[in-house]
């Protein structure tokens, strides 16, 4: 049964402007997800397709719990997007399922929380 539904969708120019990109990326993702945007051939796109799969997962989650960008892992293998929730706020009979797309210069991200 759909718990919540969360979308988030951005324009990957936003991502440019950053101020201070590094601060961001310790603020906001682990150190797995900065690992990966060290390696990434695109990680400006990246960096963006993670924040918004992020977004979204908080905006499905929010009648049930309280998240923050960095209780959310997100980890991109090709074009499948794995999610996994390290706050222990969320009871582990909740699943949440991820499609992201990102067309031209927007990303976007449509998270599904479901109670298995």
């Amino acid at each position: 049964m759909t718990q919540g539904i969360g979308i988030d969708i951005e324009a990957i120019s936003r991502f440019e402007q950053l101020r201070r990109p590094e601060a961001f990326r310790q603020r906001f993702f682990t150190e797995a997800e900065r690992k990966q945007l060290e390696i990434a051939d695109e990680s400006l796109r990246l960096l963006a397709l993670m924040w918004v799969v992020k977004e979204a997962v908080i905006k499905a989650a929010w009648r049930l719990v309280r998240l923050f960008p960095s209780d959310i892992e997100v980890q991109v293998y090709g074009r499948q997007v794995r999610v996994r929730i390290l706050a222990e706020r969320l009871p582990p009979r909740y699943a949440c399922r991820v499609t992201a797309t990102f067309p031209d210069d927007q990303v976007m991200a449509v998270a599904q929380l479901t109670e298995v």
